[in-house]
């Protein structure tokens, strides 16, 4: 298995492997708890390996007009995927001459002042904006290198957190404007690699004191 993601609601699991068609797997929890499992569905993705699944927002149109429910990217783009009872749908993303195609290495969901967004890390440092499925804005340079992993800022997604190999962690806002930058290089001991690769969001709990 390459990759494993829950859905927001937590009652289904999507499985990524590692065969030769990177077959995506959908599965449901039909003990609660997960303490029995179900196959619901499965379908082949590309050739080429898948780098990262993700969840859309459950907020965001697509999701809610039942467009698409999860995305799966690589280095030969990215996928976006219907879910139709027992079966998916695959859709594949966008790209133009403005916003070229190139490896996709992760992805997450933000809640912009434009509404909801998908965005994506890319091996060339850039953050790929999406709408609906097809780039339509971008970061350029976030990173100097690849972006490894992103992080969505709590569960409004009214910030994103990036790594990557440059060692770096940046936090953006939701104009997806540079907010604070850390390097690890200064936090680390030397014998240490300090490239960033992986990231995530402590949620916000409210708690009562009274």
């Amino acid at each position: 298995v390459n990759s494993l993601s829950f859905s927001p609601d937590g009652t289904q699991l999507l499985s990524v492997g590692m065969d030769d068609s990177n077959s995506h797997s959908l599965w449901a929890d039909m003990g609660g708890g997960w303490s029995r499992s179900e196959l619901a569905c499965s379908l082949k993705g590309d050739k080429s390996p898948a780098l990262f699944s993700q969840w859309v927002n459950v907020e965001n149109p697509q999701v809610k007009e039942n467009v698409y429910h999860f995305m799966s990217g690589g280095a030969k783009g990215v996928n976006f995927w219907k879910i139709e009872g027992s079966t998916m749908k695959k859709m594949a993303g966008r790209f133009n001459k403005k916003y070229k195609q190139c490896p996709m290495l992760c992805a997450a969901n933000i809640h912009t002042k434009d509404g909801w967004r998908v965005v994506m890390g890319t091996s060339t440092g850039d953050l790929y904006v999406y709408e609906e499925r097809e780039v339509t804005n971008a970061v350029e340079k976030a990173h100097a290198g690849p972006v490894i992993c992103l992080a969505e800022g709590g569960k409004e997604c009214l910030f994103l957190v990036s790594g990557g190999r440059d060692k770096q962690i940046q936090v953006w806002n939701q104009a997806l404007q540079p907010m604070s930058s850390f390097d690890m290089k200064n936090h680390l001991p030397l014998y240490c690699d300090p490239t960033v690769a992986s990231l995530d969001v402590k949620p916000f709990v409210a708690t009562n004191n009274g």
